[in-house]
């Protein structure tokens, strides 16, 4: 009867601790995802905007093609405000979605591949100076290196896609002028 008392109370004070350790691991969990919101958002910007950015390519080069050149500004014009538009509309709820997945994908996975120990330290570099300093200027280092990097890429990328998109025309028995190409250009 003893030995059954003592296991009880030890199965007890096990599953007693093993809850505060998963409490106290599931509020640091959730500490490094709020400390990662930004990248969220830029995923979730990524989804949004690179398809659009896609259509608008094209929609470049159909309004190149289909409208007189002196109406392919203000018609460009109403064009891109409708890429606003949609970004404005469809960004936020995307975002959202990204926020409400993230504790049970990103979340999931430091839960099982950290330990508790490793996320406070995680979390002391991800609230360090140096690193949201680091963060904040992400996007304008990436913007450097695209600016310095476009120049240089283009003569490296446009006759391959000219030669792809040729290609591709006698595949599907078009016929294609190299001009349809849309030029590489920066996001921004």
């Amino acid at each position: 009867m003893m030995k059954l008392l003592v296991a009880a109370t030890l199965t007890i004070c096990s599953l007693v601790g093993n809850a505060q350790t998963n409490a106290t691991k599931n509020e640091l969990v959730a500490k490094v995802l709020k400390l990662q919101q930004s990248s969220f958002d830029t995923i979730s910007r990524a989804l949004v905007e690179g398809p659009a950015t896609q259509m608008g390519q094209q929609a470049g080069i159909a309004l190149q093609k289909r409208i007189p050149a002196d109406q392919q500004a203000a018609v460009g014009k109403e064009m891109q405000a409708d890429l606003s538009k949609y970004a404005a509309a469809t960004l936020p709820a995307v975002r959202d979605r990204a926020l409400a997945l993230a504790p049970s994908t990103v979340g999931k996975v430091l839960e099982e591949k950290f330990s508790e120990s490793e996320l406070k330290q995680l979390i002391t570099m991800l609230e360090s100076p140096i690193s949201r300093k680091y963060t904040e200027l992400g996007p304008s280092m990436q913007r450097a290196l695209q600016e310095k990097l476009l120049p240089e890429a283009r003569p490296l990328i446009e006759p391959k896609l000219k030669t792809l998109e040729l290609d591709w025309a006698k595949r599907l028995g078009m016929d294609a002028a190299p001009s349809t190409v849309t030029p590489v250009t920066p996001n921004k």
